[in-house]
């Protein structure tokens, strides 16, 4: 009885996962398909696309340990995209919402094209 319990309780977790999961936008997955014209755009493109084990993925905007720790080109690209409170890392939601056809307005990745190209290069 308590496996047949313990199954529909661990769905029940994993689909409250999923639906918070997606809480904000992915930044990470909107970079990958930028279509890349600028050095700054290739550059960030490389290094959310390697491998976390070599500083790349979203450990170039995260902490490796704690996602809720903005390294400093995350806080960067934080303030270049609305600032609001860096604890809890506020954003305006409707800017950020997709339409129904599931894209970012074009105003949305605008305003993360120019916040990857206004970072001064490394």
């Amino acid at each position: 009885m308590k496996k047949l319990l313990s199954v529909p309780f661990a769905l029940l977790i994993a689909v409250v996962a999923l639906n918070t999961a997606d809480a904000r936008p992915q930044y990470k997955s909107i970079i990958r398909d930028l279509e890349a014209t600028t050095d700054a755009e290739k550059d960030v493109q490389t290094k959310v696309g390697m491998p976390s084990s070599k500083g790349g993925s979203c450990n170039y905007c995260h902490d490796k340990k704690d996602k809720k720790i903005r390294t400093e080109y995350g806080m960067t690209l934080h303030k270049a995209l609305g600032g609001g409170k860096t604890e809890g890392y506020e954003y305006v939601k409707d800017f950020w919402a997709k339409d129904d056809d599931g894209n970012y307005s074009e105003a949305a990745i605008k305003k993360l094209v120019d916040a990857i190209n206004a970072k001064p290069s490394e």
